[in-house]
């Protein structure tokens, strides 16, 4: 089937071409280069390119389209010696050419836009209620042992050092750990080391609307439940304020 292409990409800042062959081109060269970025394990000359200088800093060409994938791969391996794109001051190209490249023979998502049958189904669920064939239940699969546990520090614990550095970390950031200050309307100032300190004593807790609104505290003491009456009129009028 003639539906392959040889193309080329080409840097306009530096020169250095990429040459490659693909049999869905839309695919291969979508969004930003995307399919360009190697496994995590692995590196790629191009896609650092890519990072570096953008994709639309990439001149974006089919070279021959129509061709099979045998004439594909000689192409690719013709064209890759005729530019020297494995030369590290031409190309970004790592190898000779020749393997196929990135061919779709079937959609990578593979069920992508399909439906499973009844049959399918009801086989997939009697495949995983059944303990023996399940691999979450036959001991196949152990979490901290064949596999990377999910939750990563499940039975692990901090050093007491980094306990104390995520407590002043999180404590800066957390607003129950800041001091208050309560300025009443005749000037006197009365402070709290923490803002949960305050709370804890009068159980008022509109102070963390407060403290954000800078506003004076107002509220129509006769909306007010009779056992809180006595702690709203204390602190009427007071702007509530970090220390």
């Amino acid at each position: 089937m003639n539906s392959y292409f040889l193309y080329k990409h080409t840097n306009q800042i530096n020169g250095k071409v990429y040459i490659g062959i693909t049999n869905d081109i839309s695919r291969r060269w979508r969004n930003q280069g995307i399919e360009y970025k190697p496994h995590s394990s692995n590196t790629s000359r191009f896609w650092n390119a890519i990072q570096k200088y953008g994709w639309n800093n990439f001149k974006h060409e089919i070279l021959i389209n129509n061709l099979t994938s045998q004439e594909a791969c000689k192409k690719e391996i013709e064209y890759i010696a005729k530019y020297d794109s494995t030369n590290r001051l031409k190309g970004y190209n790592i190898a000779s050419g020749g393997n196929g490249g990135r061919i779709w023979k079937e959609h990578p998502r593979g069920m992508l836009g399909k439906h499973q049958t009844k049959f399918e189904i009801e086989s997939h669920r009697l495949l995983l209620s059944d303990p023996h064939k399940n691999p979450m239940l036959n001991g196949k699969t152990v979490w901290g042992r064949t596999h990377p546990h999910p939750r990563g520090m499940l039975g692990k614990h901090q050093t007491e050092h980094h306990r104390l550095v995520m407590s002043k970390q999180v404590g800066n950031k957390n607003p129950n750990s800041k001091g208050l200050k309560v300025i009443f309307p005749n000037n006197t100032i009365r402070t709290w080391p923490t803002m949960k300190a305050f709370v804890d004593e009068y159980g008022f807790y509109k102070v963390y609307e407060l403290v954000k609104s800078g506003k004076p505290y107002n509220v129509d003491l006769r909306k007010i439940k009779k056992k809180d009456r006595e702690k709203c009129s204390y602190f009427m009028g007071c702007i509530f304020k970090h220390q």
